[in-house]
């Protein structure tokens, strides 16, 4: 008899830990850099991303007869649609997204501009669009693919480029957790429909908070960063790190003064009326990410008190989906006579 209660004992245990793990919430601060990590150690995962930007202001005046007329038509006082749609998979090495701009402006005026961007062997391809290539008046390069020539020089592989970066947000998410990051829970947030959250993290940045946003990243952020993270054993060894490089890293933080953060600070809200900046990340109890959502509305100040100011609202979602399935790509590696290349 003891036996058999002892044995629905750790029954009874075990249930009540998975179900404890089903329904596991994750705080701001863990949410952040866990999705990050999640999400670039997935060996696979589809995305689907929509934005909106509207635009708006009596003082906008795109006239002109150019070449440009046209585009810069379609964005004043208007509205421009994106959307980027597309995969990645770790073992084939390739990532796929395509591309979709259409503009809609005041007086009717529209702007299409579709685009392809792959990724595959280290290499970069930017499909060139019909639209621009008509508009640069070189119809001959339309549905080619341009190869930029990236050289940098990173001791680092890419595993090692997302553990540093997961990091140093780490450090950031418990820095600013209970300030501009919070936790928004998936019943309050706008959760897009068909996608499961089962943590809401937020970061929200008001005009006020900018300055002690920049002095905190200062003072206290980028202080931790450099003594908890390139100064650990694992970063210094990898990047190759002194302790003369962590001393001159400290001094330029120490030598940083009040003032100038404030005059940073205060360009920005010279330049940009901010009535609301939202970024939602919505993450299940496995801490991978399902979805993002920025949702942000300001002015554009020109600096003077007559002219008027530029009006931007954005709203954006993106989606991911299908983790570690099988993708669908719609589109070869490009090769041969497709392929322009070029370098910057």
């Amino acid at each position: 008899m003891k036996k058999k209660t002892w044995k629905l004992g750790v029954l009874a245990a075990l249930g009540a830990l998975a179900l404890s793990g089903c329904g596991r919430s994750l705080t701001a601060e863990q949410a952040v850099p866990e999705a990050y990590g999640k999400l670039t150690s997935a060996d696979s995962f589809a995305f689907e991303s929509s934005t909106q930007i509207q635009v708006s202001s009596e003082g906008i005046d795109a006239g002109g007869t150019g070449m440009l007329a046209a585009p810069a038509a379609a964005l004043a006082n208007g509205t421009l649609n994106l959307s980027i749609n597309g995969a990645y998979d770790k073992a084939l090495g390739e990532l796929e997204a395509e591309l979709s701009l259409a503009s809609t402006g005041e007086d009717g005026t529209e702007l299409k501009i579709n685009s392809v961007l792959i990724v595959a062997d280290g290499k970069a391809y930017i499909k060139i669009p019909d639209t621009l290539a008509t508009l640069v008046g070189a119809p001959q390069f339309a549905g080619k693919f341009y190869q930029p020539n990236i050289n940098m020089a990173i001791p680092l592989q890419t595993e090692d480029i997302n553990g540093l970066a997961e990091d140093i947000l780490r450090v950031a998410a418990q820095e600013y957790d209970g300030s501009i990051l919070i936790n928004a829970g998936s019943k309050s947030a706008r959760v897009p429909e068909g996608v499961k959250a089962d943590s809401v993290a937020r970061l929200e940045l008001k005009e006020k908070d900018l300055e002690p946003v920049f002095r905190k990243a200062v003072r206290e952020v980028a202080p931790r960063i450099v003594d908890d993270v390139l100064g650990g054993k694992e970063w210094k060894d990898k990047l190759q790190i002194t302790d003369e490089d962590l001393e001159e890293m400290h001094a330029s933080l120490d030598n940083t003064s009040d003032e100038s953060i404030e005059s940073a600070a205060k360009r920005i809200t010279d330049a940009a009326d901010i009535r609301k900046a939202v970024l939602d990340l919505g993450t299940n109890r496995d801490g991978l990410p399902q979805y993002g959502r920025l949702s942000m509305d300001f002015d554009i100040m020109n600096g003077t008190d007559t002219a008027q100011p530029v009006s931007v609202q954005i709203e954006g979602t993106t989606v991911f989906k299908n983790y570690n399935g099988t993708q669908t790509f719609n589109y070869s590696i490009p090769s041969g006579d497709e392929v322009i290349p070029g370098g910057f």
